[in-house]
């Protein structure tokens, strides 16, 4: 997930694409190469002994020693954390280039060993780190760009693929698999029309636009972050809580009745529809991926 611009959405798109993946029995690895680790608060690992704060990509990167994700984030999903490490990280690499060495296929050479217990790994970029951006263009196969509506971001659409087209001699694999919108309002069809076309105008035949955009969803999204957990895991929440529940606690404190428990915040009636925006942009996406490794992809339930 790659855009030069932050707040695009690249940490909430590999998040829940990798827990609807894992959810559909896919085994996921996702690699978060942001120092502000936030891939560790929509997953909810952030205060855990889950993160190690970069530690395992910086040692894996700089001492040979391979490389260790924390095991069952969830069911069918392992991550590699990131934070003050990695900001560390990005120092030394950038240290190393200036010293005329190429430390550019760090990350791939320890994806390569580790490659084979997954079938899908996702990596998360930062917005402007090039030492540790070029790390994950060297690596990877596909880009998916996430992008808002706004000028700004479409604006560095042009930058992001000239710059996998100068990647491409030491990976000459790597290519734009489709930019996704997000957020943005679901009701605004023609401004949604609009920017695909703006889009596919920039990106010329590199990249297609993706059907399915994620909602703009504040409640859901504050929820969804605040409580660690991801969009689909919400959206079963909501479906399962009591819309009365403070109603009847209210009624029973005035009747003077013990109310053991104060019932939780309600969660949003919106998170059901980001689920499914989550859902279908991960379908549309395993169809891409088939379609040009004619592969099957399987199902997401």
């Amino acid at each position: 997930m790659m855009n030069r611009k932050g707040g695009v959405g690249k940490t909430s798109i590999t998040s829940n694409l990798a827990g609807v993946l894992a959810q559909a029995g896919y085994k996921v690895l996702a690699i978060d190469l942001d120092q502000q680790g936030n891939l560790g608060d929509d997953l909810g690992y952030r205060h855990t002994d889950y993160n190690d704060h970069g530690a395992a990509l910086f040692f894996a990167l700089n001492s040979g020693t391979p490389l260790a994700p924390a095991k069952g984030i969830r069911e069918n999903l392992d991550v590699v954390p990131a934070g003050e490490q990695t900001a560390l990280l990005a120092d030394t690499l950038t240290g190393r280039q200036r010293r005329n060495e190429d430390p550019s296929f760090g990350l791939a050479d320890k994806l390569a060993e580790i490659a084979d217990q997954y079938d899908i790994v996702l990596i998360d970029c930062p917005p402007g780190d090039t030492a540790i951006q070029t790390q994950a263009l060297v690596a990877a196969r596909w880009i998916l760009i996430p992008t808002q509506p706004d000028s700004g971001s479409l604006n560095g659409l042009e930058q992001l693929a000239r710059e996998v087209i100068a990647t491409q001699p030491k990976n000459p694999t790597i290519m734009p698999l489709g930019a996704v919108l997000f957020p943005i309002d679901s009701r605004a069809k023609r401004m949604k029309a609009r920017k695909h076309e703006e889009i596919r105008e920039i990106m010329g035949d590199l990249a297609p636009v993706f059907t399915t955009s994620i909602r703009f969803s504040q409640t859901s999204g504050v929820d969804s972050r605040d409580r660690g957990q991801l969009a689909i895991e919400l959206a079963r929440d909501a479906e399962e809580q009591d819309p009365f529940a403070w109603a009847k606690a209210l009624k029973a404190r005035k009747a003077g009745e013990t109310v053991e428990e104060t019932p939780s915040q309600r969660i949003s009636d919106s998170a059901g529809s980001l689920a499914e925006d989550y859902v279908e942009l991960t379908g549309e996406i395993l169809q891409a991926l088939a379609a040009h490794e004619s592969s099957p992809a399987g199902e997401v339930a």
